[in-house]
């Protein structure tokens, strides 16, 4: 077996080989199908990310929740933490962490969960298995930060489903077979 750091590399080296306009193609494909998932008609938040590289574009997906009148933020990094943060306007991105277009950090923008809301994420990575294994970049940031929101809403939702809705977008060729990523416990799947 692989390990996580060899199939990262080996998986990004053939997504970063798609051309570009394949790329587009499939990432408005991708942004059709995520536009039509239910649970992101009926989220009031959408939490998306900034595209880096080769990943799956995003913009689409950021215009159709700014069309709905949905608030959407951002990931910013902060130290060996993420959080998120509105955004308005794509031109609020800057530079930041690894050449990443973040959010300014604005402390008053900044996304707190409500037991009310309706929540989508929309998740990146780098590898993935048909059963909802991910391998991201290495940081583990995505995993902390929805270890605290589904902690959170494990105290203050007082029935069986979260409000949470967590979409992962990638490639065909950054899918693999299931087992060869290897689960770890903190490891948090999309749905």
């Amino acid at each position: 077996m692989k390990t996580k750091k060899e199939l990262r590399k080996e998986i990004l080296q053939l997504r970063d080989a798609l051309p570009l306009e394949e790329r587009r193609e499939k990432s408005h494909q991708i942004a059709e199908q995520v536009i039509a998932q239910k649970e992101f008609i009926e989220a009031d938040k959408v939490l998306l990310f900034a595209s880096y590289h080769s990943e799956v574009e995003t913009s689409e997906i950021f215009e159709a929740a700014l069309e709905a009148n949905k608030d959407i933020y951002y990931p910013k990094v902060m130290g060996n933490e993420m959080e998120f943060f509105q955004v308005e306007c794509e031109a609020d991105l800057l530079e930041g962490y690894r050449g990443i277009r973040e959010p300014e950090g604005n402390q008053e923008k900044q996304f707190r969960p409500s037991a009310t809301d309706k929540i989508c994420i929309i998740m990146p990575g780098a590898v993935f298995d048909e059963v909802g294994n991910r391998i991201g970049y290495g940081g583990g940031y995505y995993d902390k930060y929805l270890q605290k929101l589904e902690y959170f809403f494990a105290k203050e939702v007082k029935k069986n489903t979260s409000p949470l809705y967590k979409i992962a977008v990638a490639f065909a060729c950054q899918l693999v077979a299931i087992g060869e990523i290897e689960n770890q416990v903190y490891d948090i799947k999309p749905n």
